[in-house]
This record gives C-alpha cells, structure tokens and sequence, in this order.
C-alpha cells in the first residue's frame, strides 16, 4: 500500500497534464500527495520556480487535493467536537434546570410555611393543590404557572385548596382556566382596597 500511495504522488518533475485527475484518487493518495507537496521546496519556497507547473494550477490542484483527502476527517472531528459542546451544554442546562427547580421548590415551601403556619400544613396544602390541578388545569395553564413562576405563590396555593371543597364546580373551573381565574381574583382584591 505504501508502495501504491507514494506511486500516486504528483511531484513538480511531473507535468501537470500527465497528473492523475483528484477525483480518481482515494483520500489517503489526496492526503500522501498534499503531503509531499508541502514538503517540496519548489511548491513551498517562492524563490524556486518550477517550469513544469503553472503556479495558480498547482495551487488549485492543492486545494482540490485538501478538500477530497481531509474533508471527511476534518468533518467527522468538528461533528465530534460539535457534539461533544451540545452535551456540555445540554449537561450545564439540565444541571441549572434542576437548581432552578430546587431553588422554586424551596421557595415555594417556605412561603406556603409563612402562609399556611407550618410545614405539615404547607406540604398537605400544596398536595391539595396539585390534586385541584391536575382536574381542572390545562397543558397551557401548567405551563402558565410554570413559566410566571405563580406556581409557587401561596396564594395560588390558598386559591386551589378553596376549591378543593367544590368539587362540583371543576368542569366550569376547568373551562374558565387558571389564568382567567387569577385574573378574576386580582381584580376582585383591587376592588377591595
């Protein structure tokens, strides 16, 4: 193989009409040839001119010879360092997703022990509220809550658990929806002050 590879490689002494086209050599003949082109003083060293080939063919066979020998390897390394980035990156967000969460979850109980007087009662609150959740929230509405972080408000919390005594009423709280209801409710304790 070695024999082959270096039997393929194009040298200045060569004219550039006899040279065999790029496409019909294999990566690793584009890369032996690159290589020995680089290495030949009369293609590096500007000073030597070499009769037998036109500089600007030279050049262009060069990068012809780059693109087909390195180009699947130079490829595959940047996929890999690609890749190798997207999980840092998709580790780092998952990481701080998952602080972030904490972080609510805490606050969230520490308001609802302000709020509701203890942490037993706190816990069994934000159940009851998950539970009133699940039958009356939509998709949107979770996402709402997620995404405004109101969620975590005790008072949401004491909303939820208030309508946890009316069962009756979920199918017309579920088409009102959350956030038609939160506003409800902030309207109603601006009226009040």
């Amino acid at each position: 193989m070695a024999n082959e590879e270096s039997s393929n490689i194009v040298s200045s002494a060569v004219p550039i009409e006899s040279a065999p086209d790029v496409e019909s050599l294999t990566p690793e003949q584009c890369q032996a040839e690159w290589q020995g082109t680089m290495a030949d003083s009369s293609y590096t060293d500007r000073a030597v001119f070499s009769p037998q080939w036109d500089h600007t063919k030279r050049v262009a066979r060069m990068e012809k010879l780059f693109e087909r020998g390195y180009s699947e390897k130079l490829k595959k390394e940047k996929e890999a360092r690609e890749e190798a980035s997207q999980k840092s990156i998709d580790d780092q967000l998952e990481k701080t997703e998952e602080e972030e969460i904490l972080r609510g979850l805490a606050k969230a109980k520490q308001g609802a022990e302000f709020y509701f007087g203890s942490e037993g009662k706190a816990e069994k609150a934000i159940s009851v509220a998950q539970d009133v959740l699940t039958e009356i929230g939509s998709e949107a509405d979770l996402e709402f809550l997620d995404s405004t972080g109101l969620g975590n408000s005790p008072q949401i919390i004491q909303m939820l658990v208030n309508f946890s005594d009316h069962p009756e009423l979920y199918a017309d709280l579920k088409k009102i929806g959350i956030k038609n209801l939160i506003r409800i409710g902030d309207v109603a304790l601006r009226r009040k002050k």
